[in-house]
């Protein structure tokens, strides 16, 4: 599961019609919907033929060590294949390397911590989020239609956060990430519960974490934060089980996971009935962009569509309990953002790209909601409905 991606304009705004009594959000240019169709259609390329080849390779997990960022040397868990991806598997976008191994465990740059990453996307075109079936322009648009009745709202397919996925483009879409990805995809459907558990168990115990100043109000000590599916989601109910039991295995680690599963058949009945435990914080994921953070209290919150009229939009999109045990996100316009304190959709704004320097934006140099430098509130602060501006 991820979130939303640089947003390319327009040539031509779209006026306000009659919207000017809603205090939320001025109109400005939207998304093209075609270039969002090519990034993903591109990435959709890159997957598949990245597919068919290891369909011919055997792959394992074994133990090693490497070098971290900081020249220490640390130990992990790899997948190692018995021969290489080589250079001129994806003939018209060649890797930077040869993937021979790729470690069980990554590292987010930006939340300067260890992740673990599936292929975003549709189940349609091979990708980990069974929320973005009803979300994606490559979808077909008949399976897209039988989607749509878990979603209490029409679906706008221009707005859905799932279109402009930054999972499903970029640097997410280069031959060597979506090699990792689609490598730890195929093994946690092959294996079973017990050894995913106990695997990604050792694995994590083996991380270095980053220091951190926050305080882990579980713990009692610095927060050591692990942040699940930078890309992807759960996509099926017994792998979340099995997440939810490796949380259990390690709680003096706190695991984020965003999801957009509540927008799939039979996901809100199982949040409901999970046994969240209280270090893995998991946060629903709005559908568009614009739309208020959902949430637990209900209601709607009112907004200005793209057509410039006011539209009350439910603060929990989806029938039946709300089975999560944190407030959601959403991302929201730059255009659009009344700012903390005046936008009713979110109550905390992450200032991650409020960073002046090209490698200041991070959650570590980020200014955190108690006023300090350095940042772990979508892990720590459950309370909070989170904003992250459309950048």
């Amino acid at each position: 599961m991820a979130a939303i991606t640089t947003h390319r304009e327009e040539d031509e705004p779209h006026e306000n019609d009659g919207g000017a009594e809603v205090q939320l959000g001025a109109l400005a240019r939207y998304t093209s919907l075609p270039g969002m169709h090519a990034e993903q259609l591109r990435t959709v390329w890159i997957r598949r033929t990245l597919e068919d080849a290891l369909a011919e390779r055997q792959f394992r997990v074994v133990e090693g060590a490497s070098l971290g960022k900081d020249g220490a040397e640390r130990h992990q868990l790899f997948f190692e294949l018995d021969r290489p991806l080589t250079r001129d598997v994806v003939p018209w976008m060649p890797a930077t390397m040869e993937l021979e191994s790729v470690a069980l465990i990554g590292e987010a740059q930006k939340m300067g911590c260890p992740t673990w990453d599936l292929p975003a996307g549709a189940v349609a075109f091979g990708g980990a989020c069974p929320g973005a079936d009803a979300g994606q322009s490559t979808v077909p648009e008949d399976k897209r239609r039988a989607r749509l009745r878990v979603i209490q709202q029409p679906v706008r397919l221009e707005e859905t956060i799932c279109e402009t996925c930054y999972a499903t483009g970029g640097n997410y879409a280069s031959p060597h990430v979506q090699g990792g990805e689609i490598i730890r995809y195929y093994w946690c459907r092959q294996v079973d519960p017990g050894t995913f558990v106990e695997t990604l168990v050792r694995a994590i115990q083996a991380e270095r974490f980053p220091a951190e100043n926050l305080i882990d109000p579980l713990t009692g000590r610095p927060v050591l934060p692990f942040r699940v599916h930078s890309s992807g989601d759960f996509f099926s109910h017994e792998y979340a089980r099995s997440w939810l039991e490796v949380a259990r295995r390690v709680p003096e680690v706190r695991f984020w996971a965003p999801t957009r599963t509540w927008a799939a058949g039979g996901w809100p009945a199982f949040w409901e009935s999970a046994d969240i435990p209280p270090n893995f914080t998991i946060r629903p994921s709005a559908y568009h962009t614009d739309d208020p953070s959902p949430s637990p209290r209900g209601g709607f919150t009112r907004v200005v569509n793209r057509r410039g009229q006011p539209e009350d939009r439910p603060n929990q999109p989806w029938a039946g309990a709300y089975g999560f045990n944190a407030e959601g996100s959403t991302s929201i316009y730059r255009f659009n953002n009344l700012g903390e304190g005046a936008d009713p959709r979110y109550d905390w704004n992450c200032k991650t790209y409020s960073n002046v320097g090209k490698n200041a934006k991070t959650c570590a140099l980020a200014l955190s909601p108690e006023g300090t430098i350095g940042c772990r509130a979508c892990w720590i602060r459950p309370d909070l409905r989170v904003n992250y501006t459309t950048h």
